[in-house]
C-alpha cells in the first residue's frame, strides 16, 4: 500500500454508471527481489496475485474532457481498413497475423503522426497484439492481460527508443519522445472483457513494483523488458468506456519524457448479460520530436 497520499482527483466519476469487477493485483513476496512475468514459459512466472473487488466507472460521458496530455488517455474516432480482420477464425494463423500486422502498423503510424504532430513515428515490431477472450473458440497466443501494470519503466522506454531510433531513423536528433499505445475492440458491443485505466490522480510511486516481462526468445533484442505491476491501494479509481466500437480507438501513454505520471491499466470482465467475446487489436508507436 502507498505511504504517500495521492493527489485529489480532478475527475468526478462517483455518480457515473459502473460495473462491479475484479482486479488481480500483484503482491510482494518475502525474499523475492526479481519478479518475472513470462508469456513464453508460464511456469517461470513467479508473480503472486490477489483479487480485489472494484468499481469500474463508465466515463464515456466525460469523453470530451479526457485528454492524453492531462489524463494519459483519450478515446478518439478512427476508421480502420484492417482492424476488423482480427475478428476472424484466421487470427490464429501466423501468416495471416504477419500480413495484418504490417498493414495495421502502417495505418496506425499515420494516425499517431496526426495525433502527435510529428512526422517521426515508428512502430515497435513486437508491440502488436491481437487478443481473443477466454471464451473464444479462436485460440490466439495472447489473452487479455489481467494484471494491472505499466508497460515501461523509464530505463526500458529509453532503451527501446534508442533501438527504434537507431534502426528506423539513424542520425535523427530529438528533444523528447513518447510511446503511444493504441487499442480498439473489434467484436460487437458490449464486450465481455474491457480495458480500463486508473485515474492518474489516485496513483503514487509506492504503488508499483518492477517486473521483468518476457515476450519472446530472450536472445532476441526487445523480447525482455522491464515493466511495473501495481500493488493494491484503496485509493485507486478505475475507469472504462462502455460499448467500444470498431471505429473508435483508445490512445494512451506508454511512456512520455514530458510526463512522469504512469498510466496504470488492466482488463476487467464485464458482467453485462449477453456480452460478446472480446476481440481486440493493439500496437505501440514511438514518436520523436525535434
Amino acid at each position: 500500500m502507498s505511504t504517500a497520499k495521492p493527489h485529489g482527483s480532478q475527475l468526478d466519476v462517483e455518480s457515473l454508471p459502473y460495473i462491479a469487477g475484479q482486479v488481480k493485483y500483484g503482491q510482494l513476496i518475502e525474499g523475492v527481489e526479481r519478479y518475472r512475468y513470462d508469456t513464453v514459459d508460464r511456469s517461470r512466472t513467479n508473480l503472486v496475485l490477489e483479487t480485489r473487488d472494484v468499481k469500474v466507472f463508465d466515463v464515456r460521458s466525460l469523453r470530451d474532457r479526457l485528454s492524453y496530455s492531462r489524463d494519459g488517455f483519450s478515446l478518439l474516432n478512427h476508421t480502420s481498413q484492417f482492424a476488423r480482420l482480427a475478428n476472424s477464425d484466421r487470427a490464429a494463423e501466423e501468416t495471416f497475423l504477419l500480413e495484418l500486422r504490417e498493414n495495421y502498423l502502417r495505418e496506425m503510424g499515420d494516425f499517431v503522426r496526426a495525433v502527435s504532430g510529428t512526422p517521426h513515428v515508428f512502430p515497435q515490431p513486437i508491440g502488436f497484439f491481437v487478443r481473443h477472450g477466454s471464451r473464444s473458440k479462436v485460440k490466439t497466443s495472447q489473452r487479455p492481460a489481467a494484471l494491472p501494470h505499466v508497460d515501461f519503466t523509464a530505463g526500458t522506454a529509453n532503451e527501446m527508443a534508442a533501438m527504434i531510433q537507431r534502426d528506423s531513423a539513424p542520425g535523427l536528433k530529438y528533444r523528447h519522445f513518447a510511446i503511444y499505445q493504441t487499442w480498439r475492440a473489434v467484436s460487437p458491443a458490449p464486450q465481455d472483457n474491457v480495458l480500463c485505466f486508473c485515474d492518474v490522480d489516485t496513483v503514487v510511486p509506492e504503488d508499483f513494483k518492477v517486473v521483468e516481462s518476457i515476450m519472446g526468445p530472450e536472445d532476441q533484442p526487445g523480447n525482455v523488458y522491464r515493466m511495473e505491476m501495481a500493488l493494491h491501494s484503496p485509493a485507486h479509481r478505475w475507469m472504462y468506456f462502455a460499448d467500444m466500437q470498431p471505429d473508435e480507438v483508445l490512445i494512451f501513454q506508454g511512456y512520455d519524457t514530458r510526463s512522469t505520471r504512469p498510466i496504470l491499466h488492466t482488463s476487467v470482465n464485464n458482467p453485462t448479460p449477453g456480452a460478446s467475446v472480446r476481440v481486440s487489436i493493439e500496437c505501440r508507436h514511438y514518436a520523436f520530436f525535434e
